[in-house]
């Protein structure tokens, strides 16, 4: 095996800890340096990581040593970290979502096409067993023709558990931004490509009151969409319908359901939560459908 790819991180928030868990595992990548808005998040980090730097956001992506970029920030900071990575020659990886804006996801790639590099984001999640599992299953037959699908990602929002949720609810978060791209790229990946886009969205209150951490009974504006329901026309005719809430305090509606002609499968959700419950369905010629 060659060298290990070097990495550099660019966000030290709460979603870095599951990708430094992952590091540990994963010799094929060095991690090189972090960086961070707040240089005490990122010194925390590299104090923990022998071998490891805590650098400015600017630094890191000029730096030689530096072959691929994790952009961990904000969602509205998120294109243009990959834009200026990219610039610097550097492969990125990022996540979800890529851009808030098609207009600057075109614009990420196309300079990734043209300096010769790699952009790759999130969710990767399409790839493991079960959404893979119920590709097989699609692809065989075993359903039957496609003809819908539903997605369902309904809670009462982050607050009660982030102790800082702010970025949830500013221009680039909303339940749609955040978990979204999970629950959107399921049914492409099962059901093929989208021709048709219809939704509709509302925001039913201006402000969220954070529940956890020093800044528990905090309020904080609400300045996106927080209930988003769509429906997505796939080139094959099928349809898939998507619910995206943080307004609703509990719901019995699986996460992932595809119907055929002869079936249903109620598919493993296809966010990595560990807080997600996972089930298996069987579909059969008479149409039932077992957990």
């Amino acid at each position: 095996m060659g060298e290990p790819l070097t990495v550099g991180i660019i966000g030290a928030g709460a979603i870095s800890a599951q990708y430094l868990d992952t590091f540990d595992t994963l010799p094929s990548l060095r991690l090189a340096a972090v960086a961070d808005l707040d240089p005490d998040r990122a010194g925390a980090v590299a104090a923990e990581r022998p071998g490891t730097r805590a650098v400015t956001p600017d630094e890191l992506v000029v730096a030689p040593d530096i072959d691929l970029v994790l952009n961990l920030t904000v969602p509205a900071a998120h294109a243009d970290v990959a834009g200026k990575a990219v610039a610097a020659g550097k492969h990125v990886y990022g996540e979800k979502p890529l851009a808030t804006t098609v207009a600057q996801a075109t614009e990420v790639l196309a300079a990734a096409d043209q300096a010769g590099v790699r952009v790759g984001c999130a969710p990767d999640t399409v790839l493991g067993t079960g959404i893979q599992t119920a590709r097989r299953a699609i692809d065989d037959g075993s359903i039957g023709v496609p003809v819908a699908a539903s997605a369902v990602m309904a809670n009462s929002g982050p607050e009660s558990w982030h102790p800082s949720p702010d970025f949830y609810y500013l221009p680039g978060g909303g339940p749609l931004f955040d978990m979204g791209p999970y629950y959107v790229t399921a049914p492409v990946t099962l059901l093929g490509p989208v021709t048709r886009v219809t939704g509709t969205a509302g925001r039913p209150r201006p402000e969220r009151t954070i529940g956890s951490g020093a800044r528990a009974g905090v309020s904080v504006p609400v300045e996106v969409d927080t209930h988003v329901s769509g429906a997505l026309v796939h080139a094959s005719g099928a349809i898939s319908t998507i619910i995206m809430s943080f307004d609703t305090v509990a719901t019995r509606a699986s996460n992932l359901e595809v119907h055929g002609e002869h079936g249903s499968l109620i598919v493993p959700d296809p966010t990595p939560s560990p807080e997600t419950r996972h089930c298996a369905a069987r579909a059969t010629t008479t149409g039932r459908c077992y957990r």
